[in-house]
């Protein structure tokens, strides 16, 4: 038989679980967020130079106004790096949170140790096959 107030009992030790589920949850999401706008940073720096304009000032343009203040950039001579701290709703993780991304004007952009290649270039008339198909 169930005492009366067991149920209550056992919803108050599984809250603090729940919770921080919960949190876990909302910083993965701010982790993805914060790695995608850098990446999309890093991008808008590249096509900015590669049009001739300033690279840094653009990647810092595209992102988010509450972002660029604390945005870490650097152009390089091939390369633009953009670092940005991760949000958290907990102060103790933010503060060691933090994501980087580059992207380089080869057309490759690096995130998260991912590489990403810009798709290659149809073959041409000649593609090194010799003789027939």
């Amino acid at each position: 038989m169930v005492e009366r107030g067991q149920a209550s009992a056992e919803m108050l030790l599984a809250l603090p679980a729940m919770l921080l589920t919960v949190l876990a949850c909302v910083q993965l999401l701010l982790v993805g967020q914060a790695q995608w706008q850098a990446d999309n940073a890093a991008s808008a720096g590249v096509v900015a130079a590669a049009a001739g304009r300033d690279a840094g000032a653009a990647a810092r343009v595209a992102l988010p106004a509450g972002r660029r203040h604390s945005a870490r950039i650097l152009v390089g001579r091939d390369r633009i790096r953009v670092g940005l701290d991760v949000l958290s709703p907990l102060a103790l993780v933010g503060a060691r949170l933090k994501v980087e991304a580059s992207a380089g004007l080869s057309g490759a952009v690096e995130a998260a140790g991912a590489v990403r290649v810009a798709p290659a270039a149809p073959p041409g008339p000649d593609d090194g096959r010799r003789g027939g198909a």
